[in-house]
């Protein structure tokens, strides 16, 4: 993508007349599945790393048709395999560079992706990189373009639409237009040209998938633990919310890889990276019951909720920074076969009994339970 228009394709691109729509198509990927390797050090000024940014962009192309975007973090050169054309590389590489596999970017190019197709019963695309311009002084948001700071992301998006087979068009609004603009993601132009080429899936119910399994219904957490789970939709997730008690705590990164959920919903948009977590100081909140809700929001504004309860334990004293304050004075009872009772545990000079359960969740004993000793 460029400030104007340019993108280098190696190999002919067939162009579909504009009919209700506006979108441009030439041939698509000859997979389901498009791997695209990136390892991007750094981060973007306003702090997100640059691989979770390219990692978001995949995710905005929804599934439409049968076709997903994997990011793998390894690095590929983006101009093996294309510079020379003899040399023998399959993968879809992505890097910041300072020329395009040794030519110079043009004054106004932002990126260029590079092509490559074969004839089998039909043309189809089988390799597909790109290359980002190093001189360009990139950063990482949404919304209104800022001036001398184009967004990586939006760009990076922009870009893996040619992945998919979409070429640009200028009749109507959208991310495929050849100048870069106000539009961060795929709208509906965009994703009836990815429908055209692949063909489109039955319709979905709009429907969130959601799922709280960090801390689990009902169960006792203590000191810092996590809040995880997973959300995917019809459209990408745009942000997972907690509340505790009612009150809005925060936004919880999302975008963690959940393999298990990539081959339960293999076309979903983002099941790939469906994951959610952060951690949690439960000694903020007071000993006893408290309400969990988690809130999920799609790109189309859809929103759906989870709710749960758990119970903090807790020792007299919210934060214990020494460590000496803390001593083990009783003995170890076991109470079943994953469960073990420490008496007469001293903290800050008071005497409790601690008991902890193995998790499978964390794999680790945790504390489930704080009493004071008789």
């Amino acid at each position: 993508m460029r400030q104007h228009a340019l993108v280098i394709a190696l190999g002919a691109a067939l162009c579909a007349p504009p009919g209700a729509d506006a979108y441009e198509i030439g041939f698509p990927y000859h997979g389901p599945v498009i791997d695209m390797h990136v390892d991007i050090a750094g981060s973007s000024p306003s702090g997100t790393r640059w691989n979770a940014a390219f990692s978001e962009a995949a995710r905005r192309w929804s599934s439409d048709a049968d076709v997903r975007i994997d990011v793998v973090n390894r690095y590929s050169d983006p101009c093996a395999g294309v510079v020379p054309l003899t040399v023998n590389d399959p993968l879809n590489g992505v890097a910041l560079r300072d020329d395009l596999c040794g030519f110079a970017f043009d004054d106004d190019t932002l990126a260029v992706t590079l092509r490559m197709f074969q004839l089998y019963s039909e043309v189809t695309m089988v390799e597909a990189d790109i290359v980002f311009n190093d001189s360009v002084a990139w950063d990482v948001y949404d919304g209104p373009l800022r001036s001398g700071r184009p967004d990586f992301r939006r760009v990076a998006t922009h870009e893996l639409g040619h992945v998919l087979g979409l070429e640009h068009e200028d009749d109507s609004p959208a991310l495929m237009n050849s100048a870069i603009s106000g539009i961060y993601a795929p709208n509906d132009d965009d994703r009836n040209g990815v429908s055209a080429l692949y063909g489109a899936l039955a319709a979905g119910d709009g429907n969130i998938e959601l799922m709280i399994e960090e801390p689990a219904q009902g169960s006792a957490v203590a000191g810092v633990g996590n809040i995880r789970g997973w959300a995917l939709g019809d459209s990408n997730i745009l942000s997972v919310e907690l509340y505790i008690d009612g009150r809005f705590i925060a936004d919880i990164p999302h975008g963690g890889t959940r393999n298990d959920v990539r081959d339960a919903f293999p076309v979903r948009p983002g099941s790939a990276e469906a994951g959610y977590s952060m951690a949690f100081a439960w000694s903020l909140l007071a000993p006893g019951v408290h309400q969990l809700r988690i809130r999920a929001i799609d790109f189309e504004g859809r929103a759906a909720e989870a709710t749960g309860s758990f119970t903090v334990e807790a020792f007299g004293t919210g934060f214990i920074g020494d460590p000496e304050q803390v001593s083990v004075n009783g003995g170890v009872e076991k109470l079943d076969a994953r469960t073990i009772r420490l008496n007469g545990v001293r903290a800050d000079g008071l005497l409790y009994d601690v008991k902890l359960q193995w998790q499978p969740a964390s794999q680790k004993f945790e504390i489930v339970e704080i009493v004071p000793a008789d």
